[in-house]
């Protein structure tokens, strides 16, 4: 049982990982930025995996990634920020 929910975390924990530095390296410097879901896609970042999500008062739901957070900006299209 052990080695099974290691196993899981590990690779999950891998998933995370690459998603965040997926973000780190197309956001650099910038501290938001908007982009299309299928560059992220093309890069190999998975949607599914997300350390947070929250709900602002207009209903928008920002999901995160450790210190970035991004949410649905056009139906093609993400808005991603970096938190500081």
């Amino acid at each position: 049982m052990r080695k099974q929910t290691r196993d899981i975390t590990k690779e999950i924990d891998g998933f995370l990982h690459r998603n965040r530095i997926i973000l780190q390296t197309i956001m650099g410097e910038r501290k938001q930025m908007t982009i299309d879901k299928i560059e992220l896609e093309k890069m190999g970042f998975r949607f599914d995996y997300i350390t947070g999500m929250k709900k602002n008062t207009q209903n928008k739901i920002y999901r995160y990634v450790y210190d970035f957070a991004y949410l649905d900006f056009t139906v093609k299209q993400i808005r991603l920020y970096k938190k500081e």
